[in-house]
């Protein structure tokens, strides 16, 4: 992270003091960040959270969550586990542990429940061949494996 800083000072240095030099520099500038920024936007980084599911499967799986959550607070519990497809990541990605209290507070908030109510996230394999197509066993890539 320290060496990222430090080549990103310098690189902003170095280009502040190449338009200073040069005026011209600046004309140019627009344009080499838009080439700069296709030739990033075209390398393959996103990978690593590519969905291995459709929205519908993913749509589905948020309603689960969300469902679950909902009808809990409205049989008057104030504790509910929900069961959510366990990833390979260890902190469950893209459904980590700690959204439990995240989505208790927004269901809240936007009028779902009528009363905060704790979530506790359960990963649950079993959930991830009812949930996913094929019965895939992990719903996203990791990244090791390219």
């Amino acid at each position: 992270m320290g060496s990222y800083i430090l080549w990103l000072t310098f690189n902003n240095t170095g280009i502040n003091l190449i338009t200073k030099k040069y005026q011209i520099c600046i004309i140019f500038m627009p344009l080499s960040l838009i080439i700069m920024s296709l030739i990033s936007f075209n390398l393959n980084y996103g990978y690593v959270f590519k969905d291995n599911s459709d929205a519908y499967t993913s749509y589905k799986v948020d309603n689960h969550i969300v469902n679950t959550i909902v009808k809990a607070e409205h049989n008057g519990k104030s504790v509910v586990k929900v069961r959510i497809p366990k990833s390979i990541n260890n902190d469950n990605w893209p459904h980590p542990l700690n959204q439990a209290q995240w989505m208790q507070n927004t269901l809240y908030a936007h009028g779902l429940i009528r009363h905060r109510i704790k979530v506790i996230f359960v990963p649950d394999k079993h959930l991830n061949k009812q949930m996913y197509p094929q019965g895939e066993s992990e719903p996203f890539n990791d990244l090791e494996a390219y």
